[in-house]
């Protein structure tokens, strides 16, 4: 498991990880400018962070579950 924990911190998987949470909160962002055109830089900038901390919060918990795969394959306990 350290080798795979290892694995997910290459460049080439950080940078990966950077440029789909880039494209979830730009698509967000993009749905919310579409409803209301005139948002402002302050709104824009609260979303983006709002919208940066939901993809981390479902990174992680995709994390967790695979992880917990994993243990409980190793265990036997499927």
């Amino acid at each position: 498991m350290k080798a795979e924990a290892k694995a997910m911190q290459t460049p080439e998987a950080m940078a990966a990880a950077k440029a789909k949470g880039a494209e979830f909160v730009q698509g967000k962002l993009t749905a919310d400018m579409q409803k209301n055109p005139k948002m402002s830089d302050a709104q824009k900038q609260k979303l983006t962070k709002k919208y940066a901390a939901e993809f981390q919060k479902q990174v992680k918990a995709q994390s967790m579950a695979q992880l917990s795969q994993k243990v409980a394959a190793e265990m036997n306990l499927k």
